[in-house]
């Protein structure tokens, strides 16, 4: 059809992330069609994103792909990030968040072993 876009084509979506056709298959759910650009290009630099992990950009600019900007975290390090305030412009400031907030998951799993 005229309105489909060719595979390679970026679009910000609201949000502020920037999606990439990887695929043009008809009536496929959108996560087989498209991909988020950093997902991508973490899997293209460090191979598949583990389950229950995501990838985060360390100083919260979602146009900034440089590789030392883009983190692949837990879903409970992500938790607590959110939950403690652990993210910053700075991408220093954030690894820093990150490392905090990996020990407090340590803390509450060895917790949950002692009951």
């Amino acid at each position: 059809p005229h309105n489909t876009l060719p595979v390679g084509t970026e679009l910000e979506l609201p949000d502020g992330y920037i999606w990439v056709k990887i695929n043009d298959i008809p009536k496929a759910k959108k996560n087989v069609n498209w991909r988020q650009k950093h997902r991508l290009i973490w899997e293209q630099n460090f191979g598949e994103i583990p389950e229950g992990y995501l990838v985060i950009f360390k100083d919260g600019n979602r146009r900034n792909f440089d590789l030392n900007n883009l983190e692949c975290i837990s879903k409970q390090v992500n938790l607590q990030l959110a939950r403690k305030h652990l993210r910053y412009e700075d991408a220093e400031l954030t690894e820093t968040g990150i490392v905090i907030a990996k020990v407090m998951c340590a803390v509450q799993e060895q917790k949950g072993r002692n009951r």
